[in-house]
């Protein structure tokens, strides 16, 4: 299979989902660069959005969790592609549904929240650059691991939706995925 976006930026890509969603990449003909603050790259520094930019990938997986990073990085993408065919996936978190709730990590929603929502407002039908919005639920990651037991899914499966995501003909505006019984 030809790939129409084949070049990858990717933040997180050490451990996690991130880890994953690499492995996954790589091994389906994918180029993957990595971002993360392992190989000297934080996505609360300007100059990271700067360096991906300026390398011309196809597709940014906007992965990584930090306040106010993530949501700053999926805005200059959004500032420097919007009139480009590329793809954005934000990685966001079913934690962002209780903002108003007694959500232990009320900070973390509520920054979930507002990534969910600009991803959101940014998707148009009737522009190339598509800007779409993975949201999941408990993963069998480090911090992920406080679910319940029948809710947490795997890395990997999670890594096969965000592959699916890219090569699929549609635009997305979102996805969610919650674990369930089985």
């Amino acid at each position: 299979m030809v790939l129409k976006y084949n070049t990858v930026a990717l933040t997180g890509h050490t451990k996690g989902l991130g880890k994953a969603i690499y492995d996954l990449l790589i091994n389906s003909g994918y180029i993957v660069d990595g971002f993360s603050r392992t190989n000297g790259f934080d996505v609360n520094d300007a100059n990271t959005y700067k360096t991906i930019i300026d390398n011309n990938y196809d597709i940014v997986i906007n992965n990584t969790f930090q306040d106010p990073g993530q949501l700053n990085l999926l805005k200059y993408v959004y500032d420097h592609w919007k009139d480009r065919d590329k793809i954005i996936i934000n990685v966001g978190s079913h934690a962002s549904d209780y903002k108003y709730r007694g959500f232990e990590r009320l900070d973390y929603s509520i920054f979930k929240r507002a990534l969910e929502d600009y991803s959101n407002w940014i998707t148009k039908e009737d522009i190339e650059f598509r800007s779409m919005l993975f949201k999941l639920a408990f993963m069998d990651t480090e911090n992920g691991q406080h679910g319940p037991e029948h809710q947490i899914m795997s890395t990997e499966y999670c890594a096969s939706v965000v592959k699916f995501m890219i090569e699929s003909p549609y635009k997305f505006k979102d996805i969610t995925l919650v674990g369930h019984k089985q």
